[in-house]
């Protein structure tokens, strides 16, 4: 896990935030700045709660950096709600079906994924 997290910040990292007219640009910024503002506040909700910011967790505007993040309680909106944001929580399992019911434990699909060497 510790390595694919890795990885993931490294890979976030490289990712160049601006101008969503700009061939450069890998993210733009969200519709409004009210938007961003919820994404901030769900982010320090996390935070607040004991989640770890890996890399972004940052907003200017109505850009917000894309941010990754651990250690996130089930119990916050942003594990349990989609944040059609720039942001993922990262989970470490100890199975497949582990993770397969961690996805499903949400309402939503768009905001689930798995990735294994499986």
């Amino acid at each position: 896990m510790m390595s694919f997290v890795k990885k993931m910040v490294f890979q976030t990292n490289a990712l160049k935030v601006g101008d969503k007219l700009s061939d450069e640009t890998d993210v733009g910024p969200l519709i409004t700045e009210k938007e961003a503002l919820r994404v901030e506040e769900w982010v320090q909700d996390a935070v607040e709660k004991g989640g770890k910011v890996l890399t972004g967790g940052k907003r200017d505007g109505a850009y917000y950096l894309p941010t990754i993040l651990a250690d996130v309680p089930d119990s916050t909106k942003i594990v349990n709600e989609e944040i059609f944001g720039p942001v993922v929580t990262v989970f470490p399992v100890d199975s497949l079906e582990e993770a397969i019911e961690k996805s499903n434990h949400v309402e939503y699909g768009l905001q689930a994924g798995i990735f294994t060497k499986i």
